[in-house]
C-alpha cells in the first residue's frame, strides 16, 4: 500500500548498542546494529534502483504513446 511505504528515514549513529536509530514518517524509534543497517541499505539501494528504473520505464512508454 503507498501510505505504508517508509518516506524518509534518517540514521543516527550512536556509540551504545544498538548503534543506529531509524526514524520513520510515523516517528517510531526503531534501533538497529551495525549488520543489520548494511542488510537495510542494500535493500534500501536495491528498491530505489528498482523505483527509478521503473519510472524512468513509464515515461518512455508515454513518450511512446
Amino acid at each position: 500500500m503507498e501510505e505504508d511505504k517508509i518516506k524518509y528515514i534518517i540514521v543516527k549513529v550512536s556509540t551504545q548498542k544498538p548503534n543506529y536509530k531509524i526514524n520513520n514518517k510515523f516517528n517510531d524509534d526503531i534501533y538497529y546494529y551495525q549488520t543489520q543497517i548494511k542488510e537495510l541499505n542494500e535493500y534500501i539501494k536495491t528498491n530505489l534502483l528498482l523505483d527509478v528504473m521503473l519510472t524512468m520505464l513509464q515515461i518512455i512508454l508515454e513518450m511512446l504513446q
